[in-house]
This record gives C-alpha cells, structure tokens and sequence, in this order.
C-alpha cells in the first residue's frame, strides 16, 4: 500500500490551484446544505463521475471543512501519478491482501478529528447521467466500525450552463445519520434524487 507523503508546502499549494482552476473555470459555484461541524473526523461520500470530482471535493473541504485533505486512488493509478501522494492519496488494490491494510489505514484516519477522507463508494468512474448508485460494501463497513465517532458528509456535484458561456458548478450535501434506518447507498440514492430535483427547479442566475 501507498501511503500519502508529507510536504506542507506542496499541500498548501495544491488548495489554492483547485480554488485557482475552479474560478477560473466555472462561472460560479454555490453550495446547498447545512452541516454541523462539531470538529469531529470526516467522512466525504461523493459520486464519480469525472477527473473534477476530486478537486471540487478538495474545494469544499479547504472553504467550508478546513480539515487535512485524504482519498483513496487504486494503486495502478498512483503509481502512474505519484503527484497525489502529497495532496493526500492513498492507494487500494481491490481483491488483493493489501485492500485489507488500506482498509485499516482509513479507519486509522477516521480516529483523527483533523481528518477528512474522501470517498467514491462506487469504486469506479460513472456516466454523468446515472442516475441510481450501487455502492461497495466498503463504505457501509467503515461507517458501522466508526460512525458514531465521525461526522458522515453526503455530497452530489452538478454542472449547469444556462445562458453563462462557462457553466456553473452546484454542490449539494447533507449528513448521513447513521442508525436511522437507512444503508448509506439508500440515504445517498435518495439524497441524489432530490438534489436532483432541486437542480432542474433551479433558475438562471
């Protein structure tokens, strides 16, 4: 397993290039949803549908959250990009004896109030047009080890244009309980939907 190399200097410099490129690139981004933040460790729960998808979970995490940044990459992926290893990838080799130790290593992760861990549930790239998410089992796992002691972040990204020549990039979260009732991919699917919902009914601006 790869773990993430320390460099705070390179860190810092990897938040204000994705707060840089995303102004520079979206006519505006807005954010939906309260969450609590009681300085409890992160669980950020997203889904994968393009190479953006880790910048903007970065972008939330540096402007709202303010924790230190972590995600998981297959290993094949940050080899081929080591780059990441100093924004706070960690690799995973799905059906192999080291997904077990990466699986420990984000537990170990979770116990630090400091932390916020980034997590694409599908465990693969998605058409921007699902609209039903099949979740590992991973991820429910983790939350049934660790979920009282984490703050469980749902977050769904969408981009519009209207009459704007760059589009505009809207960002949906809400908390997941855990105990209430409904498995992470349940709550998620429902969230999705209604976040959703609330894009089409949304107006130009």
């Amino acid at each position: 397993m790869l773990k993430p190399r320390k460099n705070i200097l390179i860190y810092r410099f990897f938040e204000h290039y994705v707060i840089l490129k995303i102004k520079k690139r979206f006519s505006r981004v807005l954010l939906s949803g309260e969450i609590r933040d009681d300085r409890k460790p992160i669980l950020l729960v997203a889904n994968h549908n393009s190479w953006w998808d880790g910048l903007w979970a970065s972008y939330v995490n540096t402007t709202l959250f303010g924790r230190k940044f972590h995600f998981m990459m297959m290993e094949d992926q940050l080899r081929k990009y080591p780059f990441f290893r100093y924004t706070g990838a960690y690799s995973v080799r799905k059906g192999s004896r080291d997904a077990y130790e990466s699986f420990q290593y984000t537990l170990q992760l979770l116990r630090d109030p400091g932390n916020l861990v980034l997590l694409f549930p599908q465990g693969k790239l998605e058409s921007l047009y699902v609209r039903e998410f099949t979740f590992e089992k991973g991820a429910d796992t983790i939350v049934r080890r660790v979920g009282e002691q984490i703050r469980v972040v749902m977050m769904a990204t969408m981009v519009d244009y209207f009459s704007h020549v760059k589009p505009g990039l809207y960002i949906y979260l809400r908390e997941y309980l855990p105990g209430s009732g409904e498995t992470l991919e349940e709550a998620y699917n429902r969230f999705y939907a209604e976040s959703l919902q609330a894009q089409t009914e949304r107006r130009d601006e």
